[in-house]
């Protein structure tokens, strides 16, 4: 995204580390969160052992935890990382598959 020189909030082109740095913090506290998920989920899942009734929320605990990966964005900021990298290397390569397509694919005759 092009935003003017006065609007930068870091180096030009520091914008990918300046989100790194951003989301350190937010990773630390999504780690302690799930850590303190997993000590409750241990616990329930004793007393659900000792006493064999379902009335427990491991389940919403369970789906808690898999919900944190995408919270803070950084499988997000990964993938658009390697879409870029992917996209700048077949612009680089365009046209360079034509040649092999050529060999397999069968010539149409007229007649």
């Amino acid at each position: 995204m092009r935003v003017p020189a006065d609007a930068l909030l870091g180096a030009r082109g520091g914008g990918f580390a300046l989100a790194q740095a951003r989301m350190g913090p937010g990773r630390v506290h999504h780690a302690m969160r799930s850590i303190g998920q997993c000590e409750l989920a241990l616990e329930l899942m004793c007393a659900r052992a000792m006493s064999l009734s379902l009335d427990t929320p491991l389940a919403r605990l369970w789906a808690w935890g898999r919900a944190l990966r995408f919270l803070d964005g950084p499988d997000e900021v990964h993938l658009r990382t390697v879409a870029r990298a992917e996209l700048k290397r077949a612009k680089g390569m365009r046209g360079a598959n034509a040649a092999h397509l050529r060999r397999w694919t069968p010539v149409e005759t007229g007649g």
